[in-house]
């Protein structure tokens, strides 16, 4: 029998600070540490055992990792649509919101892993809200990948980082779909790649008898191009040559429209072709090890070159070709097996399923002696069991070895103890736990670590929400009233902060296993790698058919990303700094690039207006707090000397770095793509009713052509892309050399010129109007002194810039563009109808500077993104539907508070489109529980 000795863990001992936070749930994972075959321990080794004990959760304390969530209004969009998201930022161990990062960043990057948009959004108590706007010239159809994190989150894997992917699709009645059919076979020489296309409009109009280019790709690299045309039902047969080289998960074919007036059609179709050997099957074996004469459960997981599970099914063979065990996987490619495997024994699995697999696929290689580690946690039971078998040398050995159960970094379950006997069993109370993933860890006396394995606990602790509508069926354009009650799993109102989105069934299909915040915290952030589907696992309350595949799932990826021997290695410093508040920090070295102590250092900003000082410390660095955020600003940065005079000093910034995250390398298809009859009907549907909405009466609106707008790449124009009174583009720009700003402008801009003043002083006007030149989204006047006269000062501006150094020029002269820049820039008794704006896009990107200053310094920290509310309209009973309000986002609450009684209460209305609306609620109170909640409405004619 085992000898084992058992500790009590005094929780608030290890947690003071969280503990007077959360009491109660810090009550709950109180370790109670249990097990079978007891004996009194001795006291050395009770000491020993509660030290590291102490020692790990001590570090994950101090280590404070986060753990992050966005809901967003839906999971794709159309072009032109608008993100809407809600951010929740935890202390990664207690669910608590986080008091170490009050900033975080939030980015897209395309299909080419290139960021798109990149955005700091301010956190408070752990929550943060905000928006991105979808334009089509910065977002084309396409898939992307929304990532958020904090600077801290940085110092962990890369597995910490929020993300996931959604898609931007481009809908009208000329958009193809296209049915694809690949197929390969063996030629004389080369494998043949045959592609079966059958391209239509969403109107069912067949693109037939047009003219393509067709290119084939691997890795991105183009190996084959060929012109040519649809026949007249829009179909076409190709075959390609494969080279031997050709890797089946990065291929695509990208065609492109030809004919002329069609906008450039371009379409890149990732291609899913089956070759010999495009699986990749692994085999697990429970707790890490095969062991040579220990029984023990073995693990496989086949995916497909796209990371997706495949079902497969085959036999395990010896080296001697005697059948030992057969595999039959899930339909995400999991299952397991029984196996004792022998010494110095190969094993090794055919495959039968999928078809044509003539590769064996190799097991792990059998160790001689070692210890074998199983756990079985059944649904029901409030227990789990362990069991642990190990070869005789090591029983023989008479060594100590210690068990612990780790949830979210805490160890919450610790036992050491000796083995004397080849089998031994534990029995462990799963409440010992919070709800999640436990890692049970085996390691020897010199704390390495020999096996691990990965369970659930669950407590059905989740939120759960009472969604009462204030009516059974609603009209178009109806007052919907929704009174939302949030409990815990008692039946106790909760306080809490959540968000809620309502959605148009016709407009956009919700997935049934879209992730959610239940099953991003407890499962996708514990574990490494691609999930398939995370939210199937974690949905209402479990049957035993998805118990069981959470199990596979745990078995086969549950390899985590924490790590608790970290403890007790030698203390490192993290490479990235918690960011608590938004702080502007520098350094102030002189000429010989040596430290300055004790100098006076001004920050300046109009917009949001800051004037603040304070002096270097004995490294010259200084630093600036208690700045309000703002959406664009640019702040001055000015050393001075005793004298009060400006100081020949040298200012460094800290600046933002941003990191670069591994690409998504699984290829996903384009929507367009061998899409099903019901997505289908809902594209045309959109298309309809986007026709509808031109209606006025009984009057159809001719359909208005949009022209491509001149875009100026990486403008700060406070109006949005392209739109100014004049645009030159860097297209234009391309072909100037050395043509100087001033002279560009003379050649371009119709009614430039210089005018006088009634007192004889020149200034460069527009129309007659005043003209304002702005840098990178910098006013150049922030920086006149008047020493000198206006037309100077903006004329050293225009002859030091040429063509070469601008990617483009905005003109704003006309009151519809120049408006928002009279509100931004000057001050509120100034006539904005007699100013006119020069917006210029440097390829430095630094602001209005003409050459290294000493002393001076121009910083513009990464943009602040500013809330803004979501439009919800409202209707008089006597509204007329007219189909002009279609949405397929009809509501949006960042900020649902419960009360008290844990109740809160929306309104909104309707929009014009019939059918069923989808409600999603979801949240935290921040301090331990999250959950989600859903409801439909129905809305009729």
């Amino acid at each position: 029998m085992s000898s084992l000795n058992n500790i009590c863990v005094n929780v608030c001992r290890h947690h003071n600070r969280a503990s007077c936070k959360v009491v109660f749930f810090l009550f709950y994972i109180l370790p109670q540490i249990c097990g079978l075959g007891l004996v009194k321990a001795q006291n050395a080794d009770t000491a020993s055992l509660r030290q590291m004990v102490e020692i790990v959760n001590r570090f994950t304390e101090e280590q404070a990792a986060e753990k992050l969530y966005v809901h967003t209004d839906k999971e794709s969009y159309n072009t032109n649509d608008t993100l809407w998201c809600k951010t929740y930022l935890f202390n990664a161990a207690f669910l608590s919101s986080t008091s170490k990062s009050g900033i975080m960043y939030m980015e897209i990057a395309n299909d080419s892993n290139r960021v798109v948009k990149r955005i700091m959004l301010p956190v408070y108590l752990g929550l943060s809200v905000g928006q991105i706007p979808l334009s089509e010239n910065e977002f084309p159809q396409g898939w992307y990948t929304l990532r958020a994190y904090t600077n801290w989150m940085r110092n962990f894997s890369e597995s910490a980082i929020y993300s996931k992917p959604f898609y931007v699709s481009t809908i009208s009645a000329k958009v193809w779909s296209i049915n694809l059919r690949t197929r390969t076979d063996e030629g004389l020489q080369k494998e043949k790649l045959q592609l079966q296309f059958k391209i239509d409009q969403l109107d069912r109009v067949p693109v037939g008898l047009r003219e393509l280019q067709l290119s084939l790709s691997n890795k991105n690299k183009t190996v084959a191009k060929r012109k040519v045309q649809t026949n007249a039902e829009g179909e076409l047969d190709l075959t390609f040559d494969l080279d031997a080289k050709a890797e089946a998960g990065k291929l695509a074919v990208t065609i492109e429209d030809l004919r002329k007036g069609e906008g450039n059609r371009k379409l890149i179709i990732p291609l899913r072709i089956g070759k010999g050997n495009d699986i990749d099957l692994q085999f697990l074996p429970e707790g890490g090890k095969l062991v040579a004469g220990l029984p023990g459960r073995v693990a496989f997981k086949a995916v497909s070159q796209e990371g997706l599970g495949v079902v497969v099914k085959g036999i395990i063979y010896d080296s001697k070709s005697r059948e030992v065990a057969i595999i039959n996987g899930s339909p995400k490619g999991m299952g397991v097996f029984q196996l004792t495997p022998e010494a110095g024994e190969i094993y090794w699995a055919k495959v039968d399923k999928p078809e044509g697999l003539a590769k064996k696929f190799m097991l792990p290689g059998v160790e001689v002696k070692g210890i074998n580690f199983s756990v079985d946690n059944p649904l029901e039971s409030d227990t789990c069991s362990i069991s642990i078998n190990a070869s005789a040398e090591l029983v023989e050995a008479n060594a100590r070895y210690y068990l612990m159960g780790e949830a979210r970094g805490i160890i919450c379950y610790a036992s050491s103890f000796i083995l004397n006997k080849t089998s031994s069993k534990f029995q462990i109370d799963k409440k010992n736990f919070p709800q999640g993933i436990v890692r049970f860890t085996l390691a020897g006396a010199d704390k390495t670590v020999l096996n691990q394995r990965l369970i659930f606990a669950d407590h059905k602790d989740n939120i759960t929400f009472n969604i009462e509508t204030s009516k059974k069926v609603f009209k178009q354009r109806d007052s919907v009233t929704l009174a939302i009650k949030a409990v815990d799993k008692g039946g106790a109102p909760l306080v809490g902060s959540f968000s809620l989105a309502v959605t148009d069934d016709v407009l956009y299909q919700q997935e049934k296993s879209q992730a959610s915040m239940i099953s991003h915290i407890l499962l996708e952030s514990e574990l490494k790698g691609h999930l398939e589907e995370p939210g199937y696992y974690l949905v209402g309350s479990f049957d035993l058919q998805r118990w069981k595949e959470l199990d596979l799932l745990l078995l086969t990826q549950g390899w985590g990303s924490y790590d608790w021997t970290k403890a007790f290695q030698p203390p490192t410093i993290p490479k990235f700094a918690a960011e608590p508040e938004f702080t502007v920090k520098g350094r102030i070295t002189n000429l010989v690039n040596k430290p300055v102590q004790g100098a006076n250092v001004l920050l300046v900003s109009k917009k949001p207006f800051v004037f603040k000082d304070t002096l270097t410390n004995n490294l010259g660095s200084f630093t600036f707090r208690g700045i309000t955020h703002a959406d664009s600003a640019a702040y001055f940065i000015q050393v001075k000397n005793k004298k009060g005079k400006n100081s020949a000093a040298e200012i460094e910034v800290e600046s933002f770095v941003p990191p670069v995250f591994t690409s998504n390398s699984s290829s996903k298809m384009p929507w367009f793509l061998n899409i099903d009859s019901i997505k289908m009907e809902a594209a045309r549907k959109q298309v309809q009713l986007r026709n509808e909405g031109l209606k006025t009466g009984n009057k159809l609106l001719k359909e208005v052509v949009i022209k491509a707008k001149k875009v100026v790449k990486d403008s700060k124009n406070l109006n949005g892309p392209g739109e100014a009174d004049v645009i030159i583009d860097e297209k234009e720009l391309e072909n100037q050399g050395r043509t100087t700003l001033l002279q560009l402008l003379e050649k371009n801009v119709k009614g430039f010129s210089v005018r006088t003043t009634k007192t004889g002083d020149r200034f460069f006007a527009i129309n007659g109007n005043f003209l304002h030149v702005i840098i990178d989204g910098v006013n150049t006047e922030f920086f006149y002194s008047g020493a000198e006269p206006i037309y100077e000062f903006f004329k050293q501006y225009f002859d030091y810039y040429d063509a070469s150094e601008i990617k483009g020029i905005e003109v704003m002269s006309s009151g519809g563009y120049q408006m928002k820049y009279s509100s931004a820039f000057l001050h509120p008794l100034v006539d904005p109808f007699a100013q006119s704006f020069v917006e210029i896009t440097t390829r430095g990107g630094v602001g209005p500077f003409l050459k290294k200053t000493t002393g001076t310094f121009l910083y513009k920290p990464l943009a602040f993104i500013q809330p803004k509310s979501f439009y919800s309209p409202k209707y008089s009973p006597v509204s007329n539907p007219d189909m002009t309000d279609i949405r397929s986002t009809v509501f949006w609450a960042p900020n649902i508070i419960t009360n008290q009684n844990g109740e809160a209460q929306v309104s909104f209305y309707t929009s014009d489109n019939i059918g069923r609306y989808s409600i999603i609620i979801e949240g935290s109170d921040m301090n331990g529980k999250i959950g989600i909640g859903r409801a439909v409405i129905n809305v009729v004619k």
